[in-house]
This record gives C-alpha cells, sequence and structure tokens, in this order.
C-alpha cells in the first residue's frame, strides 16, 4: 500500500497548521486513524498527511458500502426497492432548490451519483438528459438497472474526466467534493466542461456547524479529505474563477451552493453572510470545544427525557 503524503493547504498553499483531530469516524460507528489539521492561515480543515489514491480505492471499491448500514449484508433487496422509487422527500427538496436552473433542453452530470435517486427525480419532472458518474459497483449497477438513467458510468472522477467530451448545464457534486485528494484540480476541471451558461451544484458539510449529537471525530468522517466552511468553501470557488450564485445552509447540517463562471476573480465577491470560519481563531475554539457541546447536549436530551419534557 502507498504512503500517506503531506501536502500543503489547498486554498492558500500554507504549510502552517494546527493538529486538532487525530480519528475519523466510519459508518459504522468505528474510526479510523487519520490527522485532521486546520490551516493557520485560511482555515482550511483537511487530512495531513493525505490517505494515498490506493488507499481510497480501496476503500470506495469495497469498503465504503461494507462500512453503510444502509447496504449491510441481508439489505440488498430493500436496496432494490429504493432504487424503484420514483421520488423521495429528499430528492424533491434538492430539485426544487436547483430547478430554476434547469428545462428541457439541460444536460446534467451527477458526480458519485449512488443508485441515481436524484437524477431519477430530475429526468421525472424536468425531462432532459441525466447522466451518472458512480466509482462504486454495486451502487452503479443499481443506478444503471433501475434507474433509467441515460449514460451511467462506473468510474471515479478522474478516469471519467480524462475521457468525457461531453459539455453540461448542470453538474451535480453532492457529498463528493470533501472526498476529493485535489479539490482546485476538479473544480478547474468540471468548469471547463460546463456549457456557456452552465452551473455547478455542490453539497458539503459545513465545518462551522457540525451536527451537535455527533462526536468531533464521527462529524469528520473517514474519506472527508476536507471540511469546508462557508468562508473556505466561497474562496476555493473564487480562486477557481467561480462565483456563488445561490446559497443554503439549512440542509442537515450541510451548505448547498449553485456557481457559474466568471472571467474576473474579483467579480465572485465575498458576501457577509458566507463568513461563518472566517474567523479562524473562533473556528479552532468551537471544534476544539465540540465533544464538550455535546455532553451538554445528550445531558439535557436526558434530563428531558427523565422529566417527560418535549
Amino acid at each position: 500500500m502507498e504512503k500517506r503524503e503531506y501536502v500543503r493547504c489547498a486554498l492558500c498553499n500554507s504549510d502552517d497548521t494546527d493538529k486538532f483531530c487525530e480519528r475519523a469516524g466510519l459508518k459504522n460507528r468505528e474510526a479510523r486513524e487519520v490527522c485532521n489539521v486546520l490551516c493557520k492561515r485560511c482555515g482550511l480543515i483537511y487530512n495531513n498527511p493525505m490517505p494515498s489514491v490506493g488507499e481510497l480505492k480501496d476503500f470506495y471499491s469495497g469498503g465504503y458500502l461494507q462500512d453503510s448500514t444502509r447496504f449491510a449484508s441481508g439489505h440488498e433487496g430493500a436496496a432494490v426497492d429504493a432504487v424503484k422509487v420514483k421520488s423521495t422527500p429528499k430528492s424533491e427538496r434538492i430539485l426544487d432548490f436547483i430547478r430554476e436552473y434547469l428545462d428541457s433542453s439541460s444536460r446534467v452530470l451527477d458526480i458519485g451519483c449512488g443508485t441515481g435517486t436524484l437524477l431519477r427525480q430530475i429526468k421525472q419532472d424536468i425531462g432532459c438528459r441525466v447522466d451518472g458518474v458512480e466509482p462504486d459497483a454495486t451502487m452503479a449497477k443499481l443506478a444503471r438497472d433501475h434507474g433509467g438513467i441515460d449514460l451511467m458510468e462506473n468510474k471515479f472522477i478522474d478516469e471519467f474526466l480524462a475521457n468525457n467530451t461531453n459539455n453540461y448545464d448542470l453538474i451535480i457534486l453532492r457529498h463528493v467534493l470533501e472526498h476529493l485528494r485535489n479539490p482546485n484540480d476538479t473544480i478547474s476541471s468540471l468548469r471547463d466542461i460546463l456549457s456557456e451558461t452552465g452551473y455547478l451544484f455542490i453539497v458539503v458539510p459545513n465545518a462551522a456547524d457540525f451536527k451537535p449529537s455527533k462526536s468531533l471525530e464521527h462529524s469528520l468522517e473517514y474519506g472527508h479529505l476536507y471540511s469546508f466552511t462557508p468562508h473556505t468553501l466561497n474562496m476555493l470557488l473564487v480562486k477557481n474563477r467561480m462565483k456563488a450564485v445561490k446559497w443554503s445552509f439549512d440542509y442537515v447540517y450541510s451548505m448547498q451552493v449553485v456557481a457559474t463562471s466568471v472571467e474576473n476573480p474579483v467579480d465572485a465577491v465575498c458576501f457577509e453572510d458566507l463568513l461563518g470560519g472566517a474567523d479562524i481563531a473562533k473556528l479552532k475554539s468551537r471544534l476544539r470545544m465540540h465533544d464538550y457541546y455535546l455532553m451538554l447536549f445528550r445531558l439535557k436530551r436526558k434530563l428531558k427525557k427523565l422529566f417527560g419534557l418535549k
């Protein structure tokens, strides 16, 4: 297995960091050793050393599904039934957020599309062409066999981009960007395959507002190579000549953003309400106190249950 390598900050190229958590959770409530650091210059949170390409491909090709309670042994039939469902409240809610950027002539690409639930919802409601890319063979097969997707590729993102010749009107990265080793290269490559008036739709966990009922090591999931705040995500877009045109911070402790290309990165201004995580000292303190707040959250929940309070 390849060794993990030390890297500089992907946002500002600094190597001045603070270490704050040396384990990261798996979906089965276990954890693996991985070191998360906070860049003292810009506030970006990332793994350092970075897991190797081989380690990550092994995880996503096989271990990822094994770690997921959703696809635990004996639940394959339930997974197939879930794929056959025409729509879900979650996919409907997401489509409502991006609907204004779609019409029947659009071509949509969902990278890391899982079993294709969102793509099915888009095709059903909008009637446009939908393409999917999914590195996990089991999920990709379910999407291909039951999802009604126009083009379904069982590939990692870099393999897909190396051979893609299409342009897209909307590219979806839903809980994918945080898993990628080179976010700048990815954003730049996706920008190049957007149509002239195309949009990039990103959903990532909000590191400035982690779920209070989860420990810090399980908020920092294994495989999440980067943890973005509104500030660092916005600055990543600016760095790659993209401008955020729509934001939402009320999606299950995550943030959603729609962005489009600009020629001059200065045009991608940083709005005041996107500065969550910009105060690096405050962010560092919040992360270090996270598990203390978790203890208070659990105590409060127990007291409510004991006294029959809602």
